[in-house]
C-alpha cells in the first residue's frame, strides 16, 4: 500500500506528518506534529485537501487573480528539493542562503 507519512529531522527538532498524502485514511484529518526539545505540538488540519486545492485554483481563474503561492515561493521550494537530492547523493550538509 505504500507509505503515507514523512518526517523531517533537523538540528533543532522534528516535524512528523502522518497521513501526509491520504488524510482521508484518518477520517479526513491531516496532522502535523512538531517537537523541539521536550515540547511537542500537534495541529489538526481539516478538509478535503485535494478538493480545496482545486477550488482555490478554480477561484483564481474565475477571478483572474494571482494564486496565494507566488512564483518566487515555488522556485524556492524547488531549490530546497534540489538541495535535498544533492545531500542524499553526496552525504553533504547543504546550507541554504
Amino acid at each position: 500500500t505504500g507509505r503515507n507519512e514523512y518526517e523531517v529531522i533537523g538540528t533543532k527538532g522534528t516535524i512528523k506528518v502522518p497521513f501526509a498524502f491520504r488524510p482521508d485514511n484518518n477520517g479526513g484529518v491531516g496532522k502535523v506534529i512538531t517537537q523541539v526539545a521536550d515540547i511537542v505540538r500537534e495541529e489538526n488540519i481539516y478538509g478535503d485537501l485535494y478538493r480545496l486545492e482545486v477550488e482555490h485554483f478554480s477561484k483564481v481563474i474565475q477571478m483572474n487573480s494571482n494564486p496565494e503561492i507566488s512564483g518566487v515561493s515555488t522556485i524556492n521550494n524547488m531549490r530546497v528539493i534540489e538541495a535535498c537530492y544533492h545531500s542524499i547523493q553526496t552525504g553533504e550538509l547543504i546550507e541554504m542562503k
